[in-house]
Protein backbone atom coordinates (compact mmCIF):
# COMPACT_ATOMS: atom_id res chain seq x y z
CA UNK A 1 0.00 0.00 0.00
CA UNK A 2 1.38 3.72 -0.71
CA UNK A 3 1.40 6.30 1.24
CA UNK A 4 -0.66 7.95 -1.31
CA UNK A 5 -3.74 6.07 -0.48
CA UNK A 6 -3.90 7.44 2.90
CA UNK A 7 -4.11 10.91 1.31
CA UNK A 8 -7.91 11.50 0.77
CA UNK A 9 -8.72 11.09 4.20
CA UNK A 10 -5.17 12.72 5.68
CA UNK A 11 -5.88 15.67 3.52
CA UNK A 12 -9.35 16.85 3.96
CA UNK A 13 -8.58 16.43 8.03
CA UNK A 14 -6.16 18.79 7.76
CA UNK A 15 -7.85 21.01 5.47
CA UNK A 16 -10.85 21.46 8.30
CA UNK A 17 -7.83 21.69 11.08
CA UNK A 18 -6.00 24.28 8.75
CA UNK A 19 -9.23 26.88 9.32
CA UNK A 20 -7.94 27.76 12.43
CA UNK A 21 -4.87 28.89 11.11
CA UNK A 22 -6.44 31.08 7.92
CA UNK A 23 -7.80 30.00 5.09
CA UNK A 24 -4.33 30.05 3.22
CA UNK A 25 -3.04 27.24 5.62
CA UNK A 26 -5.88 25.22 3.36
CA UNK A 27 -3.02 24.63 0.89
CA UNK A 28 -1.52 21.73 2.77
CA UNK A 29 -4.80 19.36 3.42
CA UNK A 30 -5.39 20.77 -0.37
CA UNK A 31 -1.93 19.43 -1.84
CA UNK A 32 -2.54 15.99 -0.55
CA UNK A 33 -5.90 15.89 -2.09
CA UNK A 34 -4.43 17.02 -5.48
CA UNK A 35 -2.25 14.04 -5.12
CA UNK A 36 -4.25 11.48 -4.42
CA UNK A 37 -6.58 12.19 -7.18
CA UNK A 38 -3.73 12.84 -9.41
CA UNK A 39 -2.42 9.41 -8.41
CA UNK A 40 -6.04 7.93 -9.17
CA UNK A 41 -7.24 9.41 -11.83
CA UNK A 42 -4.02 9.04 -14.59
CA UNK A 43 -1.51 6.41 -14.99
CA UNK A 44 1.58 8.18 -13.96
CA UNK A 45 4.58 6.49 -13.63
CA UNK A 46 6.15 5.67 -10.56
CA UNK A 47 8.96 8.36 -10.69
CA UNK A 48 5.54 10.68 -10.40
CA UNK A 49 4.29 9.06 -7.25
CA UNK A 50 7.05 9.20 -5.32
CA UNK A 51 7.87 12.70 -6.52
CA UNK A 52 4.32 13.56 -5.46
CA UNK A 53 4.67 11.42 -1.92
CA UNK A 54 7.76 13.16 -1.57
CA UNK A 55 6.35 16.71 -1.82
CA UNK A 56 3.02 15.49 0.42
CA UNK A 57 5.30 14.30 3.04
CA UNK A 58 7.55 17.27 3.17
CA UNK A 59 3.73 19.26 4.25
CA UNK A 60 2.80 16.85 7.08
CA UNK A 61 6.26 17.32 8.11
CA UNK A 62 5.97 20.90 8.72
CA UNK A 63 1.71 20.49 10.34
CA UNK A 64 2.21 17.23 11.60
CA UNK A 65 -0.58 17.80 14.55
CA UNK A 66 -3.09 18.93 11.26
CA UNK A 67 -2.70 15.19 9.39
CA UNK A 68 -3.23 13.28 12.59
CA UNK A 69 -6.30 10.89 11.59
CA UNK A 70 -9.57 12.28 13.83
CA UNK A 71 -11.53 9.87 15.96
CA UNK A 72 -14.54 9.03 14.08
CA UNK A 73 -17.53 10.49 15.40
CA UNK A 74 -20.80 8.33 16.33
CA UNK A 75 -22.36 8.78 13.23
CA UNK A 76 -21.73 10.32 9.48
CA UNK A 77 -24.76 12.96 8.72
CA UNK A 78 -25.19 13.25 4.97
CA UNK A 79 -26.90 16.30 5.01
CA UNK A 80 -23.65 18.25 6.11
CA UNK A 81 -22.01 18.60 2.82
CA UNK A 82 -24.78 21.01 2.31
CA UNK A 83 -23.21 23.57 4.06
CA UNK A 84 -19.67 22.98 2.29
CA UNK A 85 -21.85 23.32 -0.71
CA UNK A 86 -22.69 27.14 0.44
CA UNK A 87 -19.65 28.28 1.14
CA UNK A 88 -19.36 27.10 -2.63
CA UNK A 89 -21.90 29.19 -2.97
CA UNK A 90 -20.53 32.47 -1.83
CA UNK A 91 -17.30 32.18 -3.64
CA UNK A 92 -18.63 31.93 -6.75
CA UNK A 93 -20.62 35.35 -6.35
CA UNK A 94 -17.74 36.99 -7.26
CA UNK A 95 -13.57 36.72 -7.35
CA UNK A 96 -12.27 36.82 -3.88
CA UNK A 97 -8.59 35.42 -2.84
CA UNK A 98 -7.69 34.53 -6.10
CA UNK A 99 -10.35 31.94 -6.67
CA UNK A 100 -9.02 30.37 -3.83
CA UNK A 101 -12.18 29.45 -2.06
CA UNK A 102 -13.56 27.61 -5.20
CA UNK A 103 -10.53 25.28 -5.59
CA UNK A 104 -10.43 24.41 -1.92
CA UNK A 105 -14.09 23.34 -1.24
CA UNK A 106 -14.37 21.59 -4.83
CA UNK A 107 -11.44 19.50 -3.39
CA UNK A 108 -12.83 18.95 -0.18
CA UNK A 109 -16.37 18.55 -1.46
CA UNK A 110 -15.54 15.82 -3.74
CA UNK A 111 -13.09 13.74 -1.10
CA UNK A 112 -16.55 14.11 1.00
CA UNK A 113 -18.20 12.61 -1.85
CA UNK A 114 -15.87 9.35 -1.88
CA UNK A 115 -15.47 9.07 1.45
CA UNK A 116 -18.83 9.89 3.12
CA UNK A 117 -17.71 8.46 6.39
CA UNK A 118 -15.58 11.66 6.95
CA UNK A 119 -19.12 14.03 6.58
CA UNK A 120 -18.17 14.26 10.32
CA UNK A 121 -19.18 17.61 12.05
CA UNK A 122 -16.04 18.72 13.52
CA UNK A 123 -14.40 18.16 9.24
CA UNK A 124 -17.29 20.04 8.17
CA UNK A 125 -17.07 22.87 10.58
CA UNK A 126 -13.39 23.36 9.49
CA UNK A 127 -13.96 23.26 6.12
CA UNK A 128 -17.04 25.54 6.29
CA UNK A 129 -15.27 28.04 8.13
CA UNK A 130 -12.20 27.86 5.83
CA UNK A 131 -14.70 28.90 2.96
CA UNK A 132 -15.62 31.57 5.15
CA UNK A 133 -12.28 32.85 5.60
CA UNK A 134 -11.71 32.39 2.06
CA UNK A 135 -14.80 35.92 1.49
CA UNK A 136 -13.01 37.96 3.35
CA UNK A 137 -10.11 39.39 1.73
CA UNK A 138 -8.50 42.97 0.91
CA UNK A 139 -10.45 44.49 -2.06
CA UNK A 140 -6.68 46.27 -3.25
CA UNK A 141 -4.87 42.87 -3.66
CA UNK A 142 -3.99 43.63 -6.38
CA UNK A 143 -1.73 46.47 -7.46
CA UNK A 144 -2.92 49.24 -9.23
CA UNK A 145 -6.75 47.94 -8.78
CA UNK A 146 -8.28 49.99 -5.24
CA UNK A 147 -11.21 47.13 -5.37
CA UNK A 148 -11.11 43.87 -7.38
CA UNK A 149 -14.78 43.11 -6.06
CA UNK A 150 -15.83 46.16 -8.54
CA UNK A 151 -13.92 44.60 -11.65
CA UNK A 152 -16.16 43.65 -14.29
CA UNK A 153 -15.50 41.59 -17.21
CA UNK A 154 -16.16 44.78 -19.65
CA UNK A 155 -12.58 46.22 -17.60
CA UNK A 156 -10.61 43.36 -18.28
CA UNK A 157 -8.75 42.99 -21.74
CA UNK A 158 -6.52 41.41 -23.63
CA UNK A 159 -7.08 37.55 -23.02
CA UNK A 160 -8.02 35.70 -25.37
CA UNK A 161 -10.61 33.06 -25.89
CA UNK A 162 -9.48 29.96 -25.31
CA UNK A 163 -11.11 27.10 -28.09
CA UNK A 164 -8.85 24.05 -25.82
CA UNK A 165 -7.03 24.02 -22.39
CA UNK A 166 -4.16 23.36 -25.03
CA UNK A 167 -4.50 27.10 -25.99
CA UNK A 168 -5.27 27.94 -22.77
CA UNK A 169 -1.56 26.73 -21.27
CA UNK A 170 0.54 27.84 -24.14
CA UNK A 171 -1.11 31.47 -23.46
CA UNK A 172 -0.32 30.82 -19.50
CA UNK A 173 3.31 30.09 -20.68
CA UNK A 174 4.23 32.49 -22.50
CA UNK A 175 2.87 35.43 -20.26
CA UNK A 176 5.41 33.44 -17.57
CA UNK A 177 8.24 35.17 -19.69
CA UNK A 178 8.47 38.17 -17.31
CA UNK A 179 8.20 37.42 -13.81
CA UNK A 180 8.03 40.31 -11.28
CA UNK A 181 9.37 39.65 -7.67
CA UNK A 182 6.56 39.63 -5.19
CA UNK A 183 7.19 42.92 -2.89
CA UNK A 184 5.66 45.42 -0.34
CA UNK A 185 4.61 48.86 -2.17
CA UNK A 186 3.19 51.33 0.20
CA UNK A 187 2.76 49.22 3.31
CA UNK A 188 1.03 46.27 1.12
CA UNK A 189 2.10 43.07 0.33
CA UNK A 190 1.86 41.94 -3.67
CA UNK A 191 2.42 38.52 -5.18
CA UNK A 192 3.45 39.26 -8.22
CA UNK A 193 4.95 35.52 -9.30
Amino acid sequence: MRMLDDYLELGVVAMARAAEDGWFSGHYGAALLAGYFMSRDYELPEHVKEGIERTCESFRLLKPAWFVPLEKEEKADPTLPEAVIAGLGENVKRLRTSGHGLALGVLALRALRERPDLIQPRIVTGLVTLLKATTEDRPNRYWGISDYGMVTEDDISGIPSYQTPAAMAKHTFAELQTVIPNRVIEGQRYFFE
